[in-house]
């Protein structure tokens, strides 16, 4: 499997993940600007980046922030075999403990 297929076969994981968590989740072409917006009622929107190779650059990380502080979202950073620390990152998200 090549690795665009196999990020994107990740963003389809993490995409599920937050769908069965109630989210409407919209997917980025190009991953412009980020992979995935998470949105439902009462919670602030969640850019999401998946990495399923390498972390995101401090450069790159920094402009994620920016962005995040700028539109009032949370960021977020769903990494390949990490996925169940970011379902409790979304679930602290839920119930008001990371804002």
């Amino acid at each position: 499997m090549r690795k665009y297929h196999k990020g994107r076969v990740f963003e389809y994981k993490v995409r599920d993940l937050l769908k069965s968590m109630g989210f409407t989740v919209f997917r980025c072409a190009a991953s412009k600007p980020v992979d995935l917006i998470a949105l439902k009622k009462g919670v602030p929107p969640i850019l999401v980046e998946c990495r399923s190779f390498r972390a995101p650059t401090r450069k790159r990380r920094e402009e994620l922030e920016q962005m995040a502080e700028k539109s009032g979202a949370v960021l977020l950073i769903a990494e390949r075999g990490k996925l169940r620390e970011f379902r409790r990152e979304i679930e602290a998200l839920l119930s008001g403990r990371l804002l």
